[in-house]
């Protein structure tokens, strides 16, 4: 837990390096349009995990310039980029057009420790909404 603490980036990557020795996968919670951290650090994350509710205002277009200009520099880099809690349908498809393939929804099922399946037509509407971007 580094939130207390004032931690340059040199001892970040250090970190980071050596979890990464241990085989163990780094993830950025990304909570802001503004990536501040240094691209040499933003390499060596695995995931970048964006919450649904971070992001509820991105419909204002300043906002939505912004936090596309973001998912586009963080798939600049290697780590696979991830939307978790997308709370409405309009949401979900922004993420979808944004090239973010791993999308998890409350929208798509409850959380459950089972593989839940899918109702048909939740399946259908993100099948129609991945075939329109391309």
């Amino acid at each position: 837990n580094l939130e207390n603490r004032d931690t340059t980036i040199d001892e970040l990557l250090k970190i980071i390096k050596e979890l990464k020795h241990h085989n163990l996968t780094i993830a950025l919670e990304v909570t802001s349009n503004s990536l501040i951290l240094a691209p040499d650090l933003l390499k060596k994350f695995d995931y970048f995990i964006i919450s649904g509710k971070s992001f509820h205002k991105i419909k204002e277009s300043q906002n939505l310039i912004l936090f596309s200009d973001m998912i586009a520099r963080l798939g600049s880099y290697k780590g696979t980029i991830i939307a978790t809690e997308i709370e409405s349908w309009t949401q979900m498809e922004l993420f979808i057009n944004l090239n973010i393939n791993y999308i998890s929804s409350p929208l798509l099922g409850q959380s459950n420790k089972k593989l839940p399946s899918i109702d048909y037509r939740k399946i259908t509407k993100l099948l129609n909404m991945s075939n329109a971007k391309r």
